[in-house]
């Protein structure tokens, strides 16, 4: 389950999301583990697209219809639209405009538990 490549990166990634979001004073720092994590997040839809046969999983094998798969493509796309308002949000902050830190934090905070439940996911989805 949690021997694929991809979900140990994953699991390093995300690792080092919780640290960056722990330790957010160091601005540079934060921003920058950050970034990359995210960038690692809106690449790895394309290597496994480009990399794995999910066409003969999905349909060959019937895949397609399982719930654990939707669920993993959902909170894939949770993930994506959250961070799109984070990034927003961390731009407003970086430019000192008032009131928005506290809905920076607490997109923060939902972005942590959601890129938990999409490792998790893609950990019990990943080949054994």
């Amino acid at each position: 389950m949690f021997s694929s490549p991809v979900v140990i990166a994953s699991a390093v990634t995300y690792l080092l999301m919780v640290l960056a979001w722990r330790f957010h004073r160091p601005r540079v720092w934060h921003v920058t583990i950050m970034a990359v994590c995210m960038l690692y997040d809106l690449c790895v839809p394309f290597y496994l697209f480009f990399a794995r046969h999910w066409m003969h999983l999905l349909f060959d094998k019937g895949e397609i219809l399982d719930f654990l798969v939707w669920m993993h493509v959902g909170l894939d796309i949770l993930l994506f639209v959250i961070y799109a308002l984070q990034i927003r949000a961390g731009l407003q902050l970086w430019r000192g405009v008032p009131g928005v830190r506290e809905t920076h934090r607490q997109q923060g905070n939902v972005i942590i538990v959601v890129r938990f439940l999409v490792l998790l996911s893609g950990a019990l989805l990943a080949p054994k």
